[in-house]
């Protein structure tokens, strides 16, 4: 998963199982959509005007942005001079509770922890985080079911969808904040009405606002090349067809020296880059009807597995491949045994600098026609607020204004980079955490709470990175292909894990050899059988409320 907001310095896991969701499935956000006009009806069932965007302009890009063709605003530079966002009071003073996920060691406590203090005063409450760095779908049903509900409570969406009855559980102890952010409503919150559109559709239950959202860098993984390597081999970084895809990795592979073009790390070969040359469907395909077609049920799907076999078997892929985790992926990438390295388009700005500065290969389709690229979900998590009076919502809301603060603004820099001297330093008028810093201003986990509208900035220093990434996505803007279930909810999805994996696993047997090419079509029959087509029927029912605006009969 893509992090929060690639404009901060830090990197995280993705932290729901399979298990772990089965363990609490439920129903959830029913009738969500893939996308929202401004300030009106998505056509997505729900029964309030979505909030009205107004986009922020007070800092220009170096590199201009478009939202609707998934385009990030880039900045080759730390804004000079900050914008102020908020003005007025924000808290009311007082206790006020967080719950959210971590992946950072706990904070300092909060008397020797400058950042928290500096929070405290800007927000005007005496903010009490509960962190939770492990098991976080299991601590949140256990919280839901307690009754004793924090102020603002943020989860991944998979995680709301683990917890059994959620939809009943969220209307019983969140707040509806339809009449708070619907329409021009949310023009009182105007950081809140700067987000993305798009990310609205993933906060209604049943066509109405329950939540806020947390956004991500849409854009699909992307394939890195070393391009020392590649010029070393005189090969063309460029393929245009598959064949001529083939030839590089051949160029770039000599076992004997240590040296391949290919690994396979914390992935399934490479499928988030190697499924779209052919044609997979992102996930599903909706079919002309409103029926829907699993990736796995396509011709292009098995030609894609066969093409991931065939480049196995002739030594293009480290022979770690089959075990190979994500650091060990940096590290051979990094030292040069690799080539080329799948992973999200911001690793390389905002993750520790490397001494080198990798390219994106240029997509292109196998047999030299169309060219499909994957996008995934602008919505990484989602922020409920607890019922309570009207005067106590409004004030969760004017702290959530604050914490989505755009990037260039007071605000922002505040909470992503803390207290001068002590958080963070500058130098050359680029901010750079501290090693206190990182230890007080990641471990509160603020960022996943509320990040504002995401841009292209190399937090690390590799600022050639921001140029790399903001041409890659304006050259795949026309290829994008959603997954025509981001959002959906499939109760038999969520209990799905055990017969996903099954066909995880046939895949990596056909890939190594293990098994011929002709047991997929078995382990597919399979999945259909023991869940799949629930699965298929669950999505199929939820597309067709989400198009027609009523909820469809069984």
């Amino acid at each position: 998963m893509m992090p929060t907001n690639l404009t901060e310095p830090f990197s995280r896991r993705t932290f729901l199982t399979a298990a772990a969701a089965a363990a609490f499935a439920g129903p959830l956000l029913s009738g969500c959509s893939s996308s929202s006009s401004p300030g009106g009806k998505s056509g997505s069932g729900s029964k309030v005007a979505m909030p009205t965007h107004v986009p922020f302009n007070g800092v220009p890009p170096d590199l201009p942005g478009d939202i609707a063709k998934g385009i990030n605003p880039g900045y080759l530079s730390y804004p000079a001079e900050h914008v102020k966002t908020v003005h007025g009071k924000v808290g009311s003073g007082g206790a006020f509770r967080v719950f959210v996920t971590s992946f950072s060691p706990p904070p300092p406590p909060k008397a020797q922890n400058s950042y928290w203090q500096a929070i405290n005063a800007a927000l005007g409450v005496d903010l009490k985080p509960t962190l939770v760095p492990q098991e976080f779908p299991t601590k949140l049903a256990a919280m839901l079911s307690s009754g004793d509900i924090p102020d603002l409570v943020t989860m991944y969406l998979a995680d709301a969808q683990s917890v059994r009855r959620f939809e009943t559980v969220a209307r019983s102890r969140f707040a509806n904040l339809s009449e708070h952010l619907s329409g021009d409503a949310v023009k009182k919150y105007p950081n809140l009405a700067r987000l993305a559109p798009d990310s609205w559709s993933s906060t209604l239950i049943d066509g109405e606002i329950y939540s806020t959202p947390t956004l991500r860098i849409p854009t699909g993984q992307v394939l890195y090349l070393r391009d020392d390597r590649v010029k070393a081999a005189g090969a063309d970084p460029n393929p245009t067809s598959i064949a001529e895809f083939e030839q590089l990795c051949k160029a770039l592979s000599d076992p004997g020296k240590k040296r391949w073009a290919l690994a396979n790390p914390d992935s399934v070969w490479n499928a988030a880059t190697i499924y779209p040359l052919f044609g997979v469907p992102n996930g599903w395909r909706l079919n002309p009807d409103g029926s829907l077609t699993k990736d796995y049920e396509t011709e292009e799907w098995q030609e894609a597995v066969a093409f991931m076999a065939k480049t196995w078997k002739a030594g293009y892929w480290h022979p770690n491949s089959p075990t190979m985790s994500d650091a060990d992926g940096d590290t051979f990438f990094e030292n040069g045994s690799v080539a080329m390295r799948q992973d999200s388009v911001v690793r390389y700005a905002i993750r520790g600098k490397v001494g080198f500065l990798p390219s994106i290969m240029k997509p292109f389709s196998a047999d030299g026609g169309t060219v499909t690229t994957y996008e995934g979900s602008v919505t990484d998590f989602v922020t409920f607020v607890k019922k309570g009076s009207k005067a106590r919502v409004e004030e969760s809301l004017r702290i959530l204004n604050w914490l989505n603060a755009p990037f260039g603004s007071e605000e922002y820099f505040l909470r992503a980079y803390g207290v001068a001297g002590k958080d963070h330093t500058l130098a050359g008028g680029q901010p750079k955490l501290s090693e206190t810093g990182t230890s007080e201003v990641q471990s509160l986990s603020l960022r996943f709470v509320g990040g504002g509208p995401d841009v292209l900035y190399a937090s690390n220093g590799n600022t050639p990175m921001v140029k790399t990434m903001h041409a890659y996505q304006t050259a795949v803007s026309p290829s994008r292909v959603k997954n025509p279930t981001t959002g959906l909810y499939s109760e038999a999805a969520s209990t799905s894990g055990t017969i996903t994996q099954q066909v995880t696993d046939t895949i990596n047997d056909v890939v190594l050899g293990r098994k011929p090419a002709s047991a997929l079509k078995a382990a597919v029959a399979a999945w259909k059988k023991n869940g799949g087509d629930k699965v298929r029927a669950d999505y199929e029912k939820a597309i067709a409320e989400r198009t027609s605006g009523k909820k469809a009969t069984s």
